[in-house]
């Protein structure tokens, strides 16, 4: 695809990014916390019911993400992003976001029961499918030029969203129907749901508002300091496309561990154990920040052979040098979140 062409599917996914967290507004969190805190003691109705208002709450910021990114491509291409080539792809993008919605629900539930191989597989599989799609869908739409190259990318990415869904939407039912949820129910589930959800969706609103707006400035910023649209977009794929993902690759570790708190944390919440939840919270974040700090250190020290090594790009190991510092307060975010 090229450095520009990565520079024009960054900024269409920093679009994207900020239209899954309006689908998903702090779903996920929600019901792992509730269907957590509900098993907890001993409520299975009150759970399924949690799930229930779950489904309706994501079915309706999806929905309503789905229609302004596919309605508002077109402005948002002229508008904010200043390349109408990635008006096509933001209006494929958008139909992932309803099942997306949905997927955050049931990958909530499985982190909330404890049983997180059932997302495991199906991130492994739902990335396999994405590349398997992607590289069919540029063998056929590269060679016609960078808006189709887009829409393979973006192409592979939401069929991928879909096929995800399905098998997250297929493994809870089977889970529920082995493990039957039973005992009493307390009402107010909706209640309890938005209450834990909304605030949690206006901070990641205004958190990934922040970065799009940023991701959007680069280029604009770079265009006015003299540099040419495709100079601006091939460095901006450098920072964004490179140098980030590499920085932020360690943190899945640390993703995966802070992911399994929720239950823990609401669980012990629910039963008033104050002590046992101060103790675990301690010892949580200060894992984290040795992580976070070994991985500062690592990423400082190899950031010339990983630039190379992965790219062959000086630019790219400078930008790794660069980010490495902020390393722990990144990775800390999602420990304290």
């Amino acid at each position: 695809v090229g450095a520009e062409g990565m520079g024009l599917m960054s900024l269409t996914m920093s679009v994207y990014a900020f239209a899954v967290t309006f689908a998903t507004s702090g779903i996920s969190l929600a019901v792992t916390r509730l269907v957590a805190a509900a098993l907890g003691n001993r409520q299975g109705e009150s759970a399924k019911r949690v799930l229930k208002r779950a489904i309706l709450y994501a079915v309706s910021f999806g929905g309503t993400a789905a229609i302004c990114l596919y309605f508002g491509a077109n402005f948002i291409a002229a508008r904010f992003l200043g390349d109408m080539r990635a008006a096509p792809s933001l209006r494929l993008l958008s139909v992932s976001l309803i099942p997306i919605a949905l997927s955050s629900v049931y990958s909530g539930y499985f982190v909330a029961v404890r049983r997180v191989v059932h997302n495991a597989v199906t991130q492994v599989l739902e990335q396999a499918a994405r590349i398997c799609l992607t590289v069919f869908g540029l063998a056929f739409l590269l060679p016609k030029g960078l808006t189709y190259a887009c829409l393979a990318l973006v192409g592979g990415s939401s069929l991928a969203e879909l096929f995800s869904f399905f098998v997250l939407f297929a493994q809870a039912k089977w889970d529920m129907h082995r493990n039957k949820m039973q005992g009493g129910e307390t009402g107010g589930e909706m209640k309890a749901l938005l209450a834990t959800a909304l605030p949690c969706a206006l901070s990641a609103h205004a958190r990934q508002g922040l970065v799009t707006v940023e991701h959007l400035l680069i280029p604009f910023c770079l265009g006015l300091s003299g540099f040419l649209r495709e100079e601006a977009l091939a460095s901006y794929a450098t920072l964004h496309s490179m140098a980030i993902p590499t920085v932020l690759f360690p943190a899945a570790i640390l993703s995966s561990f802070s992911g399994l708190l929720v239950p823990e944390c609401a669980e012990l919440g629910s039963r008033n154990r104050k002590e046992t939840l101060s103790l675990l919270s301690t010892k949580a974040l200060q894992m984290g920040f040795l992580f976070s700090v070994a991985a500062a250190f690592t990423l400082l020290l190899g950031a010339n052979a990983l630039g190379e090594l992965f790219y062959q790009s000086t630019q790219a190991s400078r930008y790794i040098a660069l980010l490495a510092p902020l390393v722990p307060v990144m990775y800390m975010d999602s420990v304290v979140d």
